[in-house]
């Protein structure tokens, strides 16, 4: 009797040291496999701390989504056991919510630490933005505009911008009977002036990369990752300075095409 009393305390004895000393050891490995982020959430100044916002983040690879706890008083938050990849993310706040189009890269047993600034849309844009978004929840691409005329010498083509907005460095999709290619928007003029972004009414002046002809339709794609995490954006939500973090440069196809975007000393 008094054996099998101290075998089932051995035992017993074992199964707490386990759960006391080998449980640390576990969760510790566990967090070798997974990365996290963290960083802190300012209004537009980019100084002014941003307390009970909620920060959500989506792999772009599964489309898995993890969400922070609110903001503290420091504007500070965190996000851990995020698996390795890229992800786009997005500001929820009680005045409403904020999509950004920067990527944050996780890797295992590191931590990404980013400082984020939320700009609210003025009216116009926020309209605009409406429109691009509710088309690309359902098709990943929005039409904007129409060739009017082309001229094949400068490669410049005039635009009528029919609907929602385009700005500079969206990724573009330029779609007729007899045209179908994709580009970066790199050149953008309102007469002669450059701008970074048209709105509808206006009439554009793009540098396209190929040949086109009037009537040409003009889309804004979805860049890769950037899928809206939110549906209604009431501004923007821009990385500021990050470790860790990468911005996409337009490109949708290789993920070669993303720099590191680190705060300076």
């Amino acid at each position: 009797m008094f054996k099998r009393i101290k075998s089932k305390s051995i035992a017993l004895g074992l199964i707490l040291a386990f759960l006391m000393f080998g449980s640390p050891y576990l969760l510790q490995s566990q967090g070798k496999d997974t990365g996290n982020i963290k960083g802190l959430i300012f209004a537009k100044d980019g100084t002014t701390p941003y307390p009970g916002a909620v920060v959500t983040v989506k792999n772009v690879a599964t489309e898995q989504k993890y969400q922070s706890k609110a903001t503290d008083s420091k504007g500070a938050f965190l996000i851990e056991g995020l698996p390795k990849g890229v992800y786009v993310f997005g500001v929820s706040t009680p005045e409403g919510t904020f999509n950004s189009e920067n990527l944050i890269g996780v890797e295992p047993g590191k931590t990404s630490k980013i400082s984020i600034a939320l700009t609210m849309f003025d009216a116009k844009t926020k309209a605009a933005a409406h429109e691009i978004y509710q088309d690309q929840s359902k098709s990943g691409e929005a039409l904007v505009g129409k060739v009017v005329s082309f001229d094949p010498a400068s490669k410049t083509a005039e635009v009528f911008i029919l609907r929602g907005f385009v700005r500079i460095n969206d990724r573009l999709r330029i779609k007729g009977e007899e045209t179908n290619f994709h580009q970066d928007l790199k050149v953008l003029k309102l007469g002669d002036t450059n701008v970074k972004q048209a709105y509808a009414g206006q009439t554009a002046f793009i540098r396209f990369e190929y040949n086109a002809i009037p009537d040409d339709l003009v889309y804004v794609i979805c860049k890769k990752g950037g899928f809206p995490i939110f549906l209604m954006p009431l501004g923007i939500a821009a990385i500021v300075a990050g470790a860790g973090a990468i911005i996409t440069t337009g490109k949708t196809d290789d993920t070669k095409e993303v720099s590191t975007f680190r705060k300076k000393k």
